[in-house]
């Protein structure tokens, strides 16, 4: 389909100069087809086919774990911003309080304030990400990196090995001494407990994320990043949350994860051939040796109880 060939409009430029935008709001940010997401990346790492397609995808509604997770983002990051965007929907300042939503004046009330540009909260789901917020915000770390840090930084640059035009939104890099940086990325998460948390660093691929985001920052701003923080807090009372650090060899790795599947895109934009499933240059790799030349099912090991 013509529409999916939005990449013939990338400059692809190893040598392009990288460049910090202050003034994108997060919606722009993440409709831009002029430069390639991690969570785009992400869909890459599964098939060709499906990097191409994924920003074409059907629009669904916010999952309610996706809205909490923006909710705390901003009134983590950008309390002011959260102000101005959601009102608290107290039902006793409701015209009936003791009536449904279903009742005219109540609902007109709130069609009020939603034509005055508010998202409507409801209080209960505001009480929920306040406590998490105020867990996150005690500590005496993130005290002192919200203090120092740069908040939702766009940061557009080109990839220097494909010329393969890059962009990142990281929640927080703050500079440090000796012309380093750290990154700090907050996750929302029904279980912050050690174990639990790192199975979900491994399934959603985070740390093909942060290597993007290391070098993105690096890229634009000639800082060495010596840290990379998760903030993992969690949805559930008491919403506990503890902070963990991605280490440089789970980032180092993912640096060649991500750099094999922008080789691969690299080589689609030029033979405008997309492949899915099983016909991928990076699924060529799991073929064994046999005459239909297809991939064989390969069990994980706690299928036979190891």
């Amino acid at each position: 389909m013509e529409d999916h060939q939005y990449y013939k409009d990338w400059t692809i430029k190893p040598n392009k100069p990288a460049e910090i935008r202050t003034d994108i709001e997060n919606q722009v940010y993440h409709e831009d087809l002029g430069s390639i997401s991690a969570s785009w990346l992400k869909e890459g790492h599964k098939s060709m086919n499906r990097f191409l397609t994924y920003p074409f995808k059907p629009k669904s509604e916010s999952s309610p774990a996706l809205r909490l997770g923006t909710l705390v983002h901003t009134m983590i990051l950008e309390p002011s911003l959260f102000k101005d965007k959601y009102f608290i929907l107290n039902r006793s300042e409701l015209p009936f309080p003791e009536s449904t939503m279903a009742k005219k004046e109540n609902k007109e009330f709130v069609d009020a304030k939603r034509a005055m540009g508010f998202e409507i909260l409801e209080h209960d789901v505001y009480e929920q990400i306040k406590a998490m917020s105020d867990n996150v915000l005690s500590d005496p770390l993130m005290k002192k990196y919200m203090a120092a840090g740069q908040i939702e930084n766009s940061i557009y640059w080109n990839d220097p090995d494909t010329g393969l035009p890059m962009r990142t939104r990281p929640d927080l890099w703050v500079p440090l001494a000796n012309n380093k940086a750290a990154i700090v990325d907050i996750k929302t998460t029904d279980s912050a407990y050690a174990t639990d948390f790192f199975s979900s660093v491994a399934k959603f691929y985070y740390p093909l994320q942060a290597a993007i985001q290391c070098d993105g920052v690096a890229i634009a701003t000639g800082r060495e990043i010596s840290t990379y923080l998760y903030v993992a807090v969690e949805k559930n009372y008491p919403y506990d949350y503890c902070i963990y650090r991605l280490v440089e060899d789970d980032i180092a790795a993912s640096r060649v994860m991500y750099k094999e599947i922008l080789s691969q895109i690299k080589m689609c934009v030029e033979t405008d051939v997309w492949p899915g499933y099983g016909r991928s240059r990076i699924d060529r790799k799991m073929l064994d040796d046999n005459d239909l030349d297809i991939i064989d099912v390969v069990l994980p090991a706690y299928y036979y109880g190891k």
